[in-house]
């Protein structure tokens, strides 16, 4: 991030914390569109950075993920097609729509 990214960021961080309030989203989101490309992308992958460091499955939901990935490689002929596949999901991205109209 630029140098005077960097002072943007902190002063309104600053700002927010002498004001005792939290910092509005849409207020961050547009000085963060308001930056070069490249300052965008780093703070997006510095976000994801987190994200992902924040993000671990539980142990049973990894068994059971585990488990389900065994039993459809041992029974492949409990699959659906793909035709079926596709049915299904322009089926509810159907719904979706016409719950949108």
């Amino acid at each position: 991030m630029s140098a005077l990214s960097n002072c943007t960021v902190a002063l309104t961080a600053l700002c927010f914390l002498a004001m005792n309030k939290a910092a509005d989203p849409d207020e961050l989101l547009a000085q963060i569109r308001a930056m070069p490309v490249a300052d965008r992308h780093r703070v997006t992958a510095e976000l994801l950075d987190d994200l992902d460091e924040d993000f671990v499955e539980s142990p049973a939901l990894l068994d059971e993920l585990r488990r389900r990935a065994e039993d459809a490689l041992a029974h492949p002929e409990r699959a659906i097609s793909l035709e079926d596949s596709i049915a299904q999901a322009r089926a509810a991205a159907a719904k979706v729509r016409a719950q949108k109209a």
